[in-house]
């Protein structure tokens, strides 16, 4: 452990002393960092609350949906909880000016770039959570967003991140049994459909209070943030999704992609934007209530069911149709995906008929 700390500390040395003060927030971090921000693992997943990415994804909330918010054309899904409200209502002037600070540095600097599409707050995400680490690649503007995030986490610590940390810890605890027992049948079997691999190390989970409009996402790296408090993260849905969000990973989303495109080049058609995305949810899904069944547990509604993903656009119950007709067979013999896709294809050219 001290050869660790040592060598975090080496790292955050080398940062650039710009004017954010990156480095010496880090330093900072380091020196009050909580032990335990890894909790128990399973073989394919670690989990983490972590403070400091709760914190960003709580400023970058608040500043969206808290007090002050222009909320009159807001994603529904986007909102402050009631008892954070509350908390803000019991702090004295003193303190609510204080908590405003950040919250308008948030406002003005941060909510106008995507927590998932700006690869800028992909650096920043990455810097936070790896204590020092890949803190080199922060765009300039981000030096700052550390220094304010470290001058104001004690006001966090004070007044939110107890009730946030439990709630994270009581998600990680329901999910790890459950990942213990099924991840070995749902991987390879989602792994097999996308004509993929499952990644060699083990995704990390990082648990947030709040995530984003959808309550998780994913990198390319198979990095997963996911929100605890979610109604469509708890449970079976929960595991459901770290299956779903692990298949954004690059090593079974590009080859999923790979073989959406064959399939309809070779009928000389157009692929049609979202259907890779459909058929993660469409699979995810279906292997779980497969792999629960085997173990006598009824999985009535799967997460797009429950989420009504397929109900939304015309383009989606399209998928749903061809992926009824063409993919469904497949996934229930747990082989000839290719030829899968193939008929999803010509199901979807045929207008889902």
């Amino acid at each position: 452990m001290k050869v660790r700390a040592a060598l975090l500390l080496s790292l955050v040395i080398l940062l650039p002393a710009g004017p954010g003060g990156g480095g010496s927030a880090f330093a900072a971090r380091l020196g009050s960092m909580p032990a335990a921000s890894q909790l128990p693992r399973s073989e394919l997943f670690t989990f983490h609350s972590d403070v400091f990415i709760n914190f960003h994804h709580f400023l970058y909330r608040w500043a969206q949906a808290g007090p002050g918010a222009d909320t009159s054309r807001l994603d529904r899904r986007i909102r402050v909880r009631p008892q954070d409200l509350d908390v803000y209502e019991q702090m004295d002037a003193t303190q609510r000016e204080r908590w405003d600070m950040p919250v308008a540095y948030y406002r003005a600097n941060m909510i106008d770039r995507d927590l998932l599409f700006d690869d800028e707050m992909l650096a920043l995400r990455d810097c936070l959570v790896m204590a020092g680490n890949f803190c080199d690649r922060i765009a300039a503007r981000d030096q700052a967003t550390l220094e304010l995030l470290n001058e104001h986490m004690g006001q966090y610590r004070m007044f939110f991140w107890e009730v946030h940390n439990q709630a994270n810890r009581a998600w990680i605890a329901e999910l790890i049994p459950l990942a213990l027992r099924f991840e070995g049948e749902i991987a390879p079997r989602m792994a097999a459909a996308y004509t993929g691999a499952w990644p060699e190390s083990r995704n990390r989970v990082d648990v947030t209070f709040y995530a984003n409009r959808v309550g998780g996402y994913t990198t390319a790296d198979g990095h997963i943030t996911v929100s605890g408090i979610e109604a469509g993260t708890q449970g079976y849905l929960g595991l459901e999704l770290l299956f779903h969000e692990a298949s954004h990973g690059d090593t079974m989303e590009r080859p999923l992609h790979r073989l959406v495109r064959d399939a309809f080049d070779a009928i000389g058609a157009e692929t049609p934007r979202d259907l890779w995305h459909m058929t993660i949810f469409y699979t995810s899904g279906q292997v779980t209530r497969q792999v629960l069944a085997e173990a006598g547990i009824d999985y009535p509604q799967t997460y797009a069911e429950f989420a009504g993903i397929f109900e939304r656009r015309e383009d989606n119950i399209r998928a749903k149709a061809a992926l009824d007709a063409g993919w469904e067979a497949a996934l229930n013999a747990g082989e000839g995906f290719p030829q899968a896709m193939a008929r999803v294809a010509r199901t979807w050219e045929a207008g889902g008929q």
